[in-house]
């Protein structure tokens, strides 16, 4: 179940820098994918799957040679 947009925390991480090979795009929250030389592949497969684990989403918009945007979104407590 996803909560009404309102009850969300949002998290946007940005970057101006390479970009995201468009075909590359579903493959980075895979495990081990990496197109770094010295990567791992494992930092944004463990974002994901903890974003995930707590009923959240994360949405990726990248331009080649612009940067990298993910915004993270996370549900909101309850007020007690």
């Amino acid at each position: 179940m996803v909560p009404p947009e309102n009850n969300f925390v949002e998290i946007k991480v940005a970057d101006s820098r390479w970009g995201i090979l468009r075909e590359d795009i579903s493959r980075i929250f895979d495990s081990y994918f990496t197109r770094r030389e010295n990567g791992a592949g494992l930092g944004l497969a463990s974002v994901h799957r903890i974003i995930e684990e707590h009923i959240g989403y994360i949405d990726v918009e990248s331009e080649l040679k612009e940067g990298t945007s993910l915004k993270m979104r996370l549900p909101a407590p309850h007020k007690k």
